[in-house]
């Protein structure tokens, strides 16, 4: 549940980004401006510039869905696939679309698409490909959006966001995606050992006691004195 709670932080930047944008118009310039050297910072702030409340609200709704779909599938990578699809899609952008400024989280989003849509293939579990068969029947019509088409619209970051996300679920297709739960056991604390030398136990003493012996002085002295007396 933290991730969507994190979905809806995101979100709140996104709208807090736009009004910022509408009191200082200039923000707004600092897309992806391809094969430039300014527009490499694009990558990491284009998601958040939208040109104008449409294209946000139908960003937010779009992000809303995916986002929370990946955080429920994908709880332990939620962060790093977003990055991975913000920084392999983005950099795409600037290498290969044409000259303008692309602006909007919709690259991100259709990064979203791409990897559910792929992941089941490449997990090739069951909860994964349900997810997968049932995005593309919902949302399938979104793969026609990655072609040219209104000019005005950054085709280019669709397409290269939706590769981003085939490109993300292969890498991260033999990753956990659960939280590994670590219990840690009390460890007994043991005495520390000491150069001293054990004492020894001592031995009881045993006296020896010698028996009397009997006197032979006594009978000699008196045999001496009944010889005298026969003399």
């Amino acid at each position: 549940m933290d991730r969507l709670g994190s979905v809806v932080k995101i979100i709140a930047i996104l709208w807090i980004v736009h009004v910022i944008a509408l009191i200082f118009p200039d923000i707004s310039r600092y897309g992806i401006i391809p094969r430039e050297t300014i527009g490499i910072a694009g990558i990491f702030t284009a998601p958040f510039l939208h040109g104008d409340m449409y294209h946000l609200i139908a960003n937010t709704t779009s992000f809303f869905i995916f986002g929370c779909i990946l955080a429920l599938i994908e709880p332990a990578l939620f962060f790093s696939i977003l990055a991975n699809l913000m920084i392999v899609g983005g950099f795409a952008t600037w290498i290969f679309a044409r000259e303008a400024n692309h602006i909007g989280a919709s690259g991100v989003i259709f990064g979203l698409f791409g990897y559910i849509v792929a992941v089941g293939f490449f997990r090739k579990k069951f909860l994964y490909i349900l997810v997968s068969v049932l995005i593309i029947f919902i949302y399938g019509g979104m793969v026609f959006q990655v072609l040219p088409g209104d000019p005005g619209v950054s085709w280019e970051s669709h397409l290269f966001g939706f590769l981003a996300g085939i490109f993300t679920a292969h890498r991260f297709a033999h990753k956990p995606s659960q939280r590994v739960v670590v219990i840690a056991k009390p460890v007994k604390k043991r005495k520390p050992k000491t150069n001293k030398p054990k004492p020894k136990k001592k031995k009881p003493t045993v006296i020896k006691v010698k028996k009397p012996t009997k006197s032979t002085s006594g009978n000699a002295f008196r045999k001496n004195m009944k010889i005298r007396k026969k003399y």
